[in-house]
Parts: C-alpha cells; structure tokens; sequence
C-alpha cells in the first residue's frame, strides 16, 4: 500500500487521514485499535531520531504483526528524516513512505536531494512526503521566513513528491499562545498542483480549526506531541501508586487504552472513521 492510497481518497473526499508519531509498542498497538475499532485508515509515524534508537526492522516487525492481526488499513512513515541513508534503509526494511525533510538546505539543493530520494523510493515501491520550509518548535523563539507559494509549486512539480507540507504557521509541541496560522496558503497549493497536502503540529489546534484545514485540502494530519502527552500520563500515574512495585504490563495496557482514546477522538474529528478499506 502506497501514501496515495490513503491520502488520494481523502483529498477527493474532504476529510483527511490522521498520522499518530508512536516511540513503543504500547503507543503502536493503541492506534491500530483505535483505527480498527472504527475502521480509519491511519498512518503510523516514528521520527529519525527513535527509528535510529531502535532500528528499521523493530518497527517494521510489529507495524506486520499488528496490522495482519487486525487486519487495518494502515502505512509506516519515518518522519522528518533529513538523511537520505536513513530514508533509504527504512524503506529498504519494507516502510511505506518517509518525509524527507529538506528544510535545512538551500532552495536549489532541497529540490535536488529531494528528486534523488524520490527516485531511491520508486525503486522499493515507496513514496516520498516533502518539506523545504522549516516547520518550527514551540521552543524556539525564531520564525522562519516563509518562501512564495510559487516556490512550492515549482518544487513539487520537480521532485514528485506524493504529498507536501507547507508552512502554515503551525509549530512542534505543546502551543503556550496561538500560532498565527495560514490555511489559504494550502488551498492556492491544491489548485496549482493538486497533490494532498500535510499539516505538522496539529496538537492543541481546536477541531474547527483542524477541520477548516481538511477543507482547504489538507489530507494528512500530524499528531505527535498529544500522544507523548498520554504517554506520560500513564508512566506518571502508575510511579505515583503505592504498596507494590511497578507492573509493566499494567503500564503497557494502560498506555495502549489512553492512546487508543486519543487516536479515536481524532479519527472522528478528521473524519476518516468507517473509510477503511
């Protein structure tokens, strides 16, 4: 299954399919029950930095294993990898798609290096997401200029990427004030190219606000943070019991059934629930 599959019904269809960043096994087997139990297709990220930590072929083994026991509709996703070897040696572990993050390199360079990882990915049957606009962090004070809109087209009709995300104002983690945020920027990229369009840094965001994206043509939604954010509410509540020691099952099960309620809940936000294939 290709990054199109998914995300080509759901540009054609107004909704969009949500893409849930997973560190473990728990936070993995919790999307995939949310996504069967309402019968989403979903998308199941891991960032460079935990693919590097733990290996291509960890998460590729138990992405198999839980998607064949559920039988979901689901992709794997490296996300925000600025090294094509890395990009490589997932898709060459059998991932289906990666973002290659090309925001660190210049204008000319991010479409060349971008191209090339495209072409790498056709040769496994994968399909590449693009970046060249940097998509900040709460934590950083500084914005980044964005570049014309005429820019993104013209580097999406270069590399062939599957689907792009543009700078929208957005920003990674936990929001402390609202982000001055840009939708219209996604629509005029929609009408020029027509490819879907991913939005990064969506926890936080209200579902109105979520949902005015989906209809401006975002078919891909990023939700990392709000995942960490159960995670962490789960290890802290089970440290916080006393009388007996910590049990990693119960901490397992539990992180799975937080994170399965969170996936759920924007499942039906984005409306990608009962559009499983």
């Amino acid at each position: 299954m290709q990054l199109t599959d998914l995300l080509g019904p759901a540009l054609r269809d107004g909704y969009a399919v949500p893409a849930f960043n997973v560190v473990d096994g728990a936070m993995m087997a919790g999307v995939v029950a949310a996504a069967h139990r309402v019968h989403s297709p979903v998308i199941l990220q891991v960032s460079e930095r935990i693919a590097r930590a733990l290996g291509p072929k960890h998460f590729k083994t138990s992405f198999d294993q839980l998607v064949a026991e559920t039988d979901t509709t689901a992709i794997l996703h490296l996300d925000h990898c600025g090294d094509p070897a890395l990009v490589e040696a997932c898709l060459s572990a059998g991932w289906d798609s990666a973002l290659y993050d090309a925001s660190h390199l210049p204008f000319g360079e991010a479409v060349r290096t971008t191209t090339e990882v495209v072409r790498t990915a056709e040769r496994y049957g994968a399909q590449i997401e693009g970046e060249f606009e940097r998509i900040g962090r709460v934590t950083v004070a500084d914005e980044p200029a964005v570049r014309p809109v005429s820019d993104s087209v013209t580097f999406i009709r270069k590399t062939g990427v599957a689907c792009f995300s543009p700078a929208v104002g957005t920003l990674h983690g936990r929001y402390v004030t609202a982000p001055r945020l840009q939708p219209e920027r996604v629509e005029e990229i929609v009408r020029a190219c027509g490819i879907p369009q991913v939005l990064h840094g969506a926890t936080g965001l209200d579902d109105a606000v979520l949902q005015e994206f989906v209809d401006r043509g975002v078919s891909k939604i990023n939700f990392s943070t709000v995942l960490k954010g159960a995670h962490t509410d789960a290890v802290r509540s089970h440290a916080a019991e006393r009388g007996y020691e910590l049990e990693p099952l119960n901490l397992f099960l539990d992180i799975r059934t937080r994170v399965t309620k969170v996936a759920e809940h924007y499942m039906v936000v984005l409306q990608s629930h009962g559009r499983a294939s």
